[in-house]
């Protein structure tokens, strides 16, 4: 999925210094910490295993407790002196008769719910058998059924897979430098904002961790998702080729990335750039 990133030169124009900072610090762990969300397994054997959703049955329900309240009316001696009762009885065979309706809508909403729940638990099943098989189609559905980077605003711009029963390769197009801001945003000791440029070995530093940590994710995520042996993440971004004088899309770095590898990596401490 092609995304992008608010601007970070918004964060400039905040009248509120403090606010300012905060919201710069927090874009710049942003950038580098895209490896460190929990990632639950799947358990594609336990998917499989899941019984069918249950065939709806038409209630009654309220038909009975409207039915009941009709019965079980008794005039009081107040409907009998105002002539109320008719009018009351009326009212509670009117409510029977809405109630009747009630329960055929709830019917029929149940069999359209049962239906897609049906279809899931089929596409789920297939999806299941094919992971299970090392069936690289199933792999592409389950990612295309899952989104599992749809979310990940600052993960990139463009992802592509090629999958095979063994070895996954992901291609992400990461953002550009632009990406992270060339400027250092702090509080001055009588709480004003000061912007300084910042160095360039660190300017590049932000970013090589922000993109380590991209290629980090997409095959923590690619990995818990599908069990292949491996992943090869190949990160890629626009730039100038200075053979053509043309904006390609070149490899910044390339990694292969095995299971019992990132069981042994403590992501909330690592470094991405070392990892």
């Amino acid at each position: 999925p092609r995304s992008t990133l608010f601007p970070y030169t918004t964060l400039f124009r905040s009248a509120n210094a403090a606010q300012a900072v905060k919201e710069y610090n927090e874009l710049i762990t942003l950038l580098t910490s895209l490896h460190k969300e929990t990632i639950e397994p799947f358990d594609w054997q336990g998917m499989l295993e899941e019984p069918a959703p249950s065939v709806p049955a038409p209630g009654h329900q309220l038909e009975e407790k409207a039915a009941k309240k009709l019965t079980n009316y008794t005039p009081s001696f107040l409907d009998k002196l105002f002539g109320m009762t008719l009018r009351k009885k009326k009212k509670l065979e009117r409510a029977f008769i809405d109630a009747q309706k009630k329960d055929v809508h709830l019917y029929e909403e149940a069999k359209k719910a049962y239906v897609q729940q049906l279809e899931q638990w089929e596409k789920m099943q297939k999806i299941s058998r094919g992971i299970l098989a090392h069936d690289p189609s199933a792999y592409r559905d389950a990612v295309e059924f899952f989104h599992p980077f749809s979310g990940i605003v600052a993960l990139g711009t463009y992802l592509n897979f090629d999958f095979t029963s063994e070895q996954i390769v992901a291609t992400l197009t990461v953002n550009t430098e632009e990406i992270v801001p060339k400027q250092v945003l702090s509080l001055t000791s009588t709480g004003k904002l000061s912007q300084k440029d910042m160095s360039s070995s660190k300017f590049h530093e932000l970013y090589q961790d922000h993109v380590c940590s991209c290629l980090l994710r997409v095959a923590r995520e690619t990995l818990t998702l599908c069990p292949v042996n491996s992943v090869l993440v190949n990160s890629r971004c626009d730039q100038l080729n200075p053979v053509t004088g043309q904006i390609e899309p070149q490899i910044l770095v390339s990694a292969i990335v095995f299971p019992d590898t990132l069981t042994r990596l403590n992501f909330d401490t690592l470094d991405p750039s070392d990892a």
